[in-house]
């Protein structure tokens, strides 16, 4: 009887360590299967999965080339001249990305300040952002620092021109 307990309580302590040893970023929601109105976390799908030129294929080539994404939100705005709106962590940083309506005013907004301004509900500058405009597509980081303060700057430089250098002639 007692050999018994020693047994399973080794079992259950090498079933403890290799489940902990196996955890995953991953939140088990396939974003292709959502509803459109959906919002929250959501695991990456593949490049090869998502339309070319769509805002999730802009994440998915990140995603596949150089910048692996920790985890990923679809988020929501009340401004209805965005279309869709993510907010991605790559390397302890948040990136936002926005895909507004071509006559979108904040789009122009940004393209001509190269900002993205927060303002408050009487107009006044909250904060700004370096903002990146590639076609209908707004891309911004939330810090030039990760979580633990070090420098991402060049982190953030690097991701930007990979945004800047995608092809939007796909774009549906």
């Amino acid at each position: 009887m007692k050999n018994k307990r020693i047994i399973a309580t080794i079992i259950l302590l090498i079933t403890v360590v290799f489940i902990s040893g196996c955890s995953s970023d991953k939140v088990g929601i396939d974003i292709l299967k959502q509803s459109k109105n959906y919002t929250g976390p959501f695991d990456m799908p593949s490049i090869k999965q998502v339309d070319e030129g769509s805002a999730l294929w802009v994440l998915a080539s990140l995603n596949e080339n150089g910048y692996k994404i920790k985890s990923a939100y679809k988020t929501k705005s009340d401004d209805e001249s965005m279309i869709e709106s993510y907010k991605i962590n790559c390397y302890d940083v948040y990136i936002e990305l926005f895909y507004y309506r071509p006559t979108s005013e904040k789009l122009a907004e940004i393209k001509d300040t190269g900002k993205y301004i927060i303002y408050n509900s009487s107009g006044d500058v909250l904060k700004e952002y370096p903002a990146y405009v590639n076609g209908q597509f707004v891309l911004f980081f939330g810090s030039e620092k990760d979580f633990e303060g070090n420098d991402r700057s060049e982190d953030n430089a690097k991701v930007a021109q990979l945004f800047m250098d995608l092809d939007w002639s796909l774009q549906p």
